[in-house]
C-alpha cells in the first residue's frame, strides 16, 4: 500500500552540496553551441555576480563537461611523451607502424613526416597489430619504426630507443592530477594522506604492465608489484 501526502514537491535546483543546503544550477548549451565557449560564458557570468552575492559560494566544478573536454585537447597536444621508437638501425622499408587512424600519435606522427620531410609512410592498423610487427622485427633482427609511448610494457620486453625530436612535435611529458573532494583532508586524513604521498615512476607502471601481459591477472600484478615494493608501500600508507 502506498501512502499518499499532500504537500509541495521539492524545489527546483534543491540540492545538498558538500554535507550542506544548496542550489544546483543546471546549464543546457543548444546544439549550435559548444561546450567549452558555454562553459566559459558561465563561469564569466558568475564571476560577474560575485560582488552582488558575497554571502554565497559560487563552485562550477561540481560537473563540469568542459574539463573533461579541456584535459583530452592537453592530452593530444602532449601526447604523453609519444614518440616514433627507433629498434638497431634506420630502417631501410621506409614505412613507420602505427597504431588506429585517428589517433593523437598518429595524427602527429602525419605532422612530424611532413616538418621532418621524412621520406616515410605511417601504416595504420592497431596497438596489437603494431606491438606484432615490433616482435617480428625484433625477432628476425630487423629494424623497425612504430609509434610507442610511455609507460608501455614493450620497454620491459625490449631495447628500444627513442628518435629524436628537436622541435618539440610530441610535446613534453604529461602528468596524472590526484583530485579529492573539499573537506576529504578533514573527513579523511589517512585516506587524504595517502593519496598527497601516491607516486610511481614508468618503471613501477611497466612492470605491473609486464606481467598483466604475460598473463597474469591485474590484481595478481599489483599484488606481486605490492609484495616487490613493500618500503614504497609503507611510504604512501605512513608507516615508514
Amino acid at each position: 500500500m502506498a501512502e499518499v501526502k499532500i504537500g509541495h514537491p521539492p524545489p527546483i535546483g534543491d540540492a545538498i552540496i558538500n554535507d550542506v543546503h544548496g542550489l544546483l544550477l543546471i546549464v543546457e548549451k543548444q546544439p549550435t553551441g559548444t561546450t567549452l565557449d558555454v562553459t566559459r560564458n558561465v563561469e564569466a557570468a558568475l564571476q560577474g555576480m560575485k560582488p552582488g552575492l558575497k554571502d554565497v559560494q559560487l563552485d562550477s566544478t561540481i560537473f563540469r563537461p568542459a574539463t573533461f573536454v579541456e584535459m583530452a585537447m592537453a592530452n593530444l597536444g602532449k601526447a604523453l611523451l609519444f614518440s616514433a621508437v627507433l629498434v638497431t638501425s634506420p630502417p631501410v622499408n621506409g614505412e613507420i607502424v602505427g597504431i588506429d587512424p585517428g589517433s593523437g600519435i598518429m595524427q602527429i606522427t602525419e605532422t612530424a613526416i611532413m616538418e621532418y620531410d621524412l621520406d616515410y609512410t605511417l601504416v595504420s592498423g592497431s596497438s596489437a597489430a603494431m606491438t606484432a610487427s615490433l616482435k617480428k622485427a625484433v625477432d628476425d633482427e630487423e629494424a623497425i619504426v612504430v609509434t610507442l609511448w610511455s609507460p608501455h610494457w614493450a620497454f620491459n620486453r625490449w631495447d628500444l630507443k627513442y628518435l629524436e625530436d628537436p622541435q618539440g612535435l610530441y610535446g613534453e611529458a604529461d602528468h596524472v592530477e590526484t583530485l579529492a573532494r573539499l573537506g576529504l583532508e578533514e573527513d579523511m586524513p589517512n585516506l587524504y594522506g595517502i593519496l598527497t604521498r601516491f607516486q610511481w615512476t614508468h618503471e613501477d607502471i611497466q612492470s605491473v604492465m609486464m606481467d598483466i601481459e604475460n598473463g597474469a591477472a591485474p590484481e595478481a600484478a599489483a599484488a606481486t608489484w605490492i609484495e616487490n615494493n613493500p618500503e614504497k608501500v609503507n611510504e604512501w600508507i605512513g608507516e615508514e
